[in-house]
């Protein structure tokens, strides 16, 4: 009993033991949890005796449960939905769970009673281990407000009946004006149905239990200890170990963003050459930082193209291309023509882009000759980190990134289009 985890001993007692005061309440509910009620006797038999229940939720596992719920948000509220895991399996236990796990639940037991609702899945707890199985289905149906579990291993029609007899207590609570003791009796039949219709449920979901063990191999077990990862970071499970997959292209767009901001609020800080001179360092720091950040946004984008949808050909030969070549050769392989005409928007972007990163990145220390720009003469830096490359670079491989996506039919990612919602303190 002390090693098994909190929500396990309270769903133990949910199901199997009486720890419910009956009649309706503020909140709509017809009963009160009271758990002081249990016998501490019978609970610690029915921890030892009971192995099986369906959940108020779902049993989880190889991730930090602040990772998940930092993860469900998003998904829940921001417009750029990125998915933490490679397979289901991999976070939502199917067979052993890892014994990094835990049980999330979207609601508490305050609104919903577990006895009186179905799950999707059960969970066994035998020897030591936890196992889950996925059992049913939700379904919407037709006509109605609310849907119904089906199952293509145990019948589950006669628990379509709760809804409407649930409906039935709330009207006589409502015509009989409270909890008499009449509701009340009705309320305890309810129950006295549901344990008729659960018990030899949970009877046949063990022997599936059992069944399911016969050929049975985890894949996806660990003893490692979950990584922490950011919202561009997934993870799967493959022979035990843990393998992580990152997003670049939105953390250097990101970036990206910031630094074409920084340089555009240290040009409109001067209005005359002599205030530009002492400003020159930080805004040829902030300008390389763009360069070399929209670069590696284009080049990552376009490899997490290649890998998504020619991982062999990518592998092979792709990665040792320019971007401009990754840009042409996965047009060609979605068989478009490429829209990027030379010297002309945005190609002539990508080109300077290109040449400026690669100035930056292989700078050599010797002496260039300077360079004609706009009818000035300028440094070579100056050239390569000039202001009409950096002033909208961002709006430019935005534009870019749009073409490739709109051309090869791949779909917009939404991070290009709402920068502003992973800031620096992560909030979504």
């Amino acid at each position: 009993m002390d090693n098994m985890p909190a929500w396990w001993v309270e769903a133990i007692a949910i199901e199997y033991l009486d720890c419910r005061e009956y009649g309706f309440n503020q909140g709509g509910g017809f009963w009160n949890f009271n758990f002081d009620k249990i016998d501490k006797q019978k609970l610690t038999e029915a921890l030892n005796e009971k192995k099986i229940i369906i959940p108020h939720g779902t049993l989880m596992h190889n991730l930090n449960e602040s990772v998940y719920r930092t993860r469900i948000l998003e998904l829940l509220f921001s417009t750029v939905p990125l998915y933490i895991c490679e397979e289901e399996s991999d976070a939502i236990v199917e067979g052993l769970s890892s014994k990094n796990r835990f049980l999330f639940s979207s609601n508490g037991i305050d609104a919903v009673d577990p006895k009186l609702e179905l799950n999707p899945h059960f969970i066994v707890y035998e020897n030591g281990n936890f196992y889950q199985w996925k059992f049913a289905d939700f379904e919407s149906v037709e006509g109605r407000h609310y849907g119904k579990f089906t199952s293509q291993v145990v019948d589950l029609e006669v628990f379509d009946q709760e809804y409407e007899r649930r409906a039935q207590l709330h009207e006589m609570w409502v015509s009989e004006k409270g909890n008499t003791s009449a509701l009340i009796d009705k309320i305890q039949e309810h129950y006295d149905w549901i344990n008729s219709i659960r018990t030899p449920l949970l009877e046949r979901l063990y022997e599936i239990h059992v069944e399911k063990l016969k050929d049975y191999k985890p894949s996806k077990v660990t003893e490692n200890k979950a990584p922490q990862l950011s919202r561009f970071e997934s993870f799967t499970i493959k022979e035990g170990k843990y393998h992580t997959k990152s997003l670049g292209a939105p953390i250097f767009f990101n970036s990206l963003v910031a630094h074409v901001k920084a340089v555009n609020a240290l040009y409109q800080g001067c209005k005359h050459e002599v205030e530009l001179i002492p400003k020159l360092d930080k805004i040829y720091q902030e300008s390389a930082s763009a360069v070399i950040l929209g670069a590696s946004c284009l080049e990552s984008f376009i490899n997490e193209l290649g890998y998504k949808y020619y991982a062999d050909i990518w592998d092979s030969s792709g990665e040792k291309m320019s971007v401009d070549g990754k840009i042409d050769l996965i047009l060609k392989l979605k068989n478009v023509e490429n829209p990027f005409i030379k010297g002309v928007e945005p190609a002539a972007t990508l080109g300077h882009l290109i040449q400026s990163r690669n100035h930056l990145v292989h700078n050599k220390p010797k002496y260039e000759q300077v360079k004609k720009y706009q009818n000035s003469i300028v440094s070579a830096m100056n050239y390569y980190l000039r202001k009409d490359l950096i002033q909208d670079l961002d709006k430019k491989i935005k534009l870019i990134i749009e073409t490739i996506c709109e051309k090869s039919d791949t779909g917009v990612p939404g991070w290009l289009n709402n920068p502003s919602l992973w800031s620096q303190d992560g909030s979504v």
